[in-house]
């Protein structure tokens, strides 16, 4: 069997989960043993199905083999991943496949600058933003004002006596 399911958000996708799964359900012997890809910037945990995956941000442990018992435990995971990627906007959560994944290729100059942080430049040494000191875009610094003085408390000033 060549199976490969792809998992996302309805509204994005254009097609509903429960069809297909129903359908790709009905030609499988159970149980089995299939492959499961988590896409999502998010650790994935599915109790029935006993899968726990990383994240994609993570070097590792976002792939788990998994074993399903019945048509019904793959379908429960389908319709749960549906509606996290339908909640979150992910068009592509999980893949479900009877081989492995490939392993990725990973572009050594790609993933260094996917590495480096983002470094602010729209900021000055004390945190200000642009237009504060030694800035070139419009208006000086302000100076050192006095500090303003406080109204007295509970409104009227009492009399002396």
């Amino acid at each position: 069997m060549n199976l490969k399911l792809a998992i996302g958000a309805p509204s994005l996708t254009g097609k509903g989960v429960h069809d297909e799964t129903v359908a790709t359900a009905a030609g499988m012997e159970f149980p089995c043993r299939l492959f499961v890809v988590n896409h999502m910037p998010r650790a994935a945990v599915f109790p029935e199905s006993g899968i726990e995956l990383a994240s994609t941000l993570a070097d590792s442990g976002s792939v788990a083999e998994a074993t399903f018992a019945s048509a019904a435990v793959l379908q429960r995971l389908i319709r749960t991943a549906s509606e996290v990627a339908e909640l979150n906007g992910y068009a592509l959560a999980l893949t479900i496949s009877d081989a492995p994944p490939e392993p990725a290729v990973v572009d050594d100059a790609a993933a260094t600058d996917a590495q480096t942080p983002a470094v602010d430049t729209n900021t000055t040494s004390d945190g200000e933003g642009a237009g504060g000191e030694g800035s070139d875009a419009g208006d000086p610094p302000a100076t050192d004002a006095a500090p303003a003085t406080a109204p007295n408390a509970g409104g009227t000033p009492k009399k002396k006596k």
